[in-house]
């Protein structure tokens, strides 16, 4: 990938110095993968890890709730006229960024609560506050996925909805086919009734998705307040894919989007978003052919890497934590669709959860002295 990048940096047309910022941010995720894949190697270091991968999105799952409640938003981020309520964004400042922030969390968290919940029930042997740890668990995941309802980002929900299928995968055996059956489930009856018996903003919302997911020229199209967001979203998607038409081996260069968007913009829409709003086109733009191979790749590698980890993992909470790395994948996969989720440093989050796959796949290294304990004993 990093290769990549810096091949479609030196033959950019436009500014390199972006182009070299955007590759560092992706030399920044490599390098923070590398170190926690090679640092993690005992149990309290694995469970350091998962703490700062749950407590900084769950700080930020409580900034956002509390914007959503006391209405603490611009009108832009109003959720329906005549209701006090706006879009959460957190610190991040859009709702879509904060709940592809959010998506990279909350499956680890409610997975991470399902094995301690399992090993309870099984009566498994627990640490001392047990039931404390359980209670935490529980009470961040639900915050996490209260944020992500708050947050109102279409993208957001349906990449949350593969994230939920990539974790139903990863349970393996009957209980995949038991995650499915309820999912399917659950599905049915949102659509069967279940929309009816939401708040009317929250209906309106899910029931626009549809709209959301078709493709259409959107310079064809008249513009409407009802329809705006999605017009102005599929105009973003369709300068990027002219931008990968018009360079399509290396592209437009990394972080070149925005000073590249004015000579491919569609209609009316001049103003640039930062983003592509699909970040397989919006890699294909800046990077060509060989930066979307190179990313796919990259995801092939993670998906490799989740399958050799979930069959080395023996215990109940290693394989709960596992699981809920494939979900973040999984929602992060889908999210991407509808979103560029590699950007403002969230990258760190995802290395983090990469390497904690490859991290779970290593033999817990125990410290030196309790190691020539064990010999001792054994002679």
């Amino acid at each position: 990938m990093l290769w990549a990048l810096g091949l479609a940096t030196a033959f950019t047309p436009f500014s390199t110095t972006d182009a070299l910022k955007e590759t560092l941010r992706w030399g920044e995720a490599f390098v923070i993968w590398l170190f926690a894949l090679t640092a993690v190697r005992r149990r309290w270091h694995l469970a350091a890890l998962l703490a700062c991968l749950l407590l900084a999105p769950f700080a930020e799952a409580l900034i956002g709730l509390g914007q959503f409640a006391l209405g603490a938003g611009p009108p832009s981020f109003r959720i329906a006229a005549g209701l006090p309520f706006v879009r959460a964004y957190g610190t991040i400042g859009q709702p879509n960024s904060f709940a592809g922030y959010i998506n990279m969390a909350w499956p680890l968290a409610l997975s991470f609560a399902l094995g301690l919940s399992w090993q309870a029930w099984r009566r498994e042997p627990q640490r001392p506050r047990a039931g404390l740890l359980l209670a935490g668990a529980w009470l961040l995941a639900a915050t996490l996925l209260a944020a992500l309802l708050a947050s109102f980002s279409r993208g957001a929900w349906l990449g949350a909805v593969v994230g939920l299928l990539g974790m139903a995968l990863a349970l393996g055996g009957r209980a995949r086919w038991a995650a499915f059956l309820a999912l399917g489930l659950g599905a049915l009856a949102l659509l069967f009734g279940g929309i009816g018996l939401l708040p009317a903003a929250l209906a309106s919302r899910l029931a626009s998705i549809t709209s959301y997911l078709l493709p259409f020229d959107a310079s064809a199209v008249a513009i409407t307040p009802a329809n705006f967001a999605v017009v102005e979203r599929m105009a973003q998607i369709q300068a990027g894919w002219r931008m990968f038409m018009a360079h399509p081996l290396t592209g437009i260069g990394p972080g070149n989007y925005s000073n590249a968007y004015p000579f491919f913009a569609i209609g009316p829409w001049y103003v640039s978003r930062g983003h592509a709003h699909n970040y397989y086109v919006h890699i294909a733009a800046e990077s060509g052919l060989f930066g979307l191979l190179a990313y796919l790749l990259l995801l092939g590698g993670v998906l490799r890497q989740a399958w050799h980890t979930l069959r080395s993992v023996k215990t109940t909470i290693r394989r709960s934590i596992a699981i809920g790395c494939c979900g973040i994948i999984a929602a992060v996969v889908g999210h991407d669709v509808f979103e560029n989720l590699h950007v403002l440093s969230m990258g760190i989050q995802l290395a983090a959860v990469w390497a904690l796959l490859g991290a779970l796949a290593k033999p817990e290294q125990r410290p030196h002295n309790q190691s020539l304990q064990s010999t001792k004993n054994g002679s």
